[in-house]
């Protein structure tokens, strides 16, 4: 009898949480609320003035960068008759807006005071090509681009989380990404272009080994 009633209770709670978290996937976006946001930093968290991060991208510097061949060390020049290289025309530190998304699970503030919670947040980021490159190109890129490149990164903590009387609060994350645009080139040993691919490409950024960005407080009325 024990485990009867037992289990009842889970398939019970379970229901619940998965009510909870349905009611919640279509929150009206005009009723979202951001109470706080944080940068990854060093030491850890860092609380920001929402000016601040809505500054983030115009505050980028772009940066320029030469290139230079990239070569197999396993060759010798006799046998090279041609490499790739990518020729950067700019790259920047970007605010990825696009790709900011829930990171935590919905909590339910249902009193009529505000209530602090330790919620967790997960969160792993890609890169991102504008075009399809072959393994060869892809070095290239990597190589010549002028930052240091991250094919993933990932965040993954737990945050004290202040919900408001009659609220239902969460984590979202805006990742920080370097954006880089130029061409990849098939180059001939004698200076010869063969073929020339325009390419944008972002890369997730590291902080302390981990993925760079925004943590944002939102909550909207239950």
């Amino acid at each position: 009898m024990k485990k009867i009633l037992l289990s009842l209770l889970a398939l019970i709670l379970m229901l619940v949480s998965t009510s909870a978290a349905f009611a919640f996937e279509k929150v009206n976006d005009k009723s979202v609320k951001i109470t706080k946001v944080y940068r990854v930093t060093e030491s850890g968290l860092k609380e920001v003035s929402l000016e601040e991060y809505l500054k983030a991208k115009a505050d980028s510097k772009p940066v320029k960068k030469e290139s230079s061949p990239i070569m197999d060390s396993k060759t010798t020049p006799q046998d090279i008759y041609s490499y790739y290289r990518y020729d950067e025309s700019g790259s920047f530190l970007v605010r990825r807006t696009d790709l900011r998304t829930r990171v935590s699970r919905y909590v339910e503030n249902r009193t009529s005071s505000s209530v602090s919670y330790t919620v967790s947040y997960s969160k792993t980021q890609g890169y991102e090509l504008s075009t399809s490159l072959n393994s060869e190109e892809f070095s290239a890129l990597k190589s010549g681009v002028s930052f240091t490149w991250y094919d993933s990164a990932s965040v993954s903590d737990s945050a004290t989380l202040t919900i408001s009387p009659q609220h239902v609060g969460w984590w979202e994350f805006d990742p920080l990404m370097n954006k880089s645009w130029g061409y990849i080139k098939k180059v001939s040993t004698f200076g010869d272009i063969l073929s020339s691919k325009y390419c944008t490409s972002y890369s997730p950024k590291k902080v302390n080994g981990m993925l760079d960005g925004y943590l944002i407080a939102c909550e909207a009325p239950l």
